[in-house]
């Protein structure tokens, strides 16, 4: 016999009058009809979660959006590394090219609160780093190495470079800025990915 708290299980229908199931005879042989049937689902639903506490209680569920499950030496190195792509890609190698593109001087940069400016690009890479680290850890599970790294470029792919691309367009930024910012999006989350398939 069931207890109370295995009652909630199974979803109660308002009183009525009890139809008896329809059945139809092929060769003198009853068969069970939609009435039937459905007692069937209803017993066995009852009886599944009878035998799996866990699932009346929630706890799978519980599992998945368990947000601070994942590997946070992972987040932060992986936000390291992708503040390190930044620093090397808008540097030596495109940063002339960038300060054209958004028309400043290294004069002008330099009159900018850099503590707010560097302090701010890691907390959002600490943000990006840990979504990632909660889709493998959540949505993502059991892939390889190289699977992670295709799954961190794909996201930026198909996610940041469409998102910045269309701001660009109504802001009528030039094409040499999108593809400086494209370009860097895609190693940064390339590095991250890297990352969280090598500790993850």
């Amino acid at each position: 016999m069931l207890g109370s708290d295995m009652l909630y299980a199974v979803p109660r229908r308002r009183p009525g009058p009890i139809s008896e199931p329809q059945s139809s005879h092929h060769g003198g042989r009853t068969k069970p009809r939609d009435a039937q049937a459905r007692i069937n689902c209803r017993n066995i639903r009852i009886l599944v979660w009878e035998m799996d506490p866990g699932l009346r209680r929630g706890t799978i569920w519980e599992d998945h959006m368990n947000i601070y499950d994942v590997n946070w030496i992972a987040v932060v190195a992986a936000a390291l590394a992708g503040f390190l792509v930044g620093g090397i890609w808008y540097g030596p190698v495109m940063g002339k090219t960038w300060m054209g593109a958004v028309g400043l001087t290294e004069e002008q940069l330099k009159e900018g609160s850099m503590g707010k400016i560097y302090g701010g690009a890691f907390a959002f890479s600490l943000v990006a780093s840990w979504t990632l680290a909660h889709t493998f850890a959540t949505y993502a599970v059991d892939l390889d190495f190289a699977t992670k790294v295709l799954t961190a470029f794909g996201i930026a792919l198909g996610f940041i470079v469409p998102a910045i691309g269309t701001n660009y367009l109504f802001s009528q930024k030039s094409k040499t800025l999108f593809f400086i910012d494209a370009g860097y999006w895609l190693l940064f989350y390339t590095a991250m990915g890297v990352v969280h398939a090598w500790l993850g």
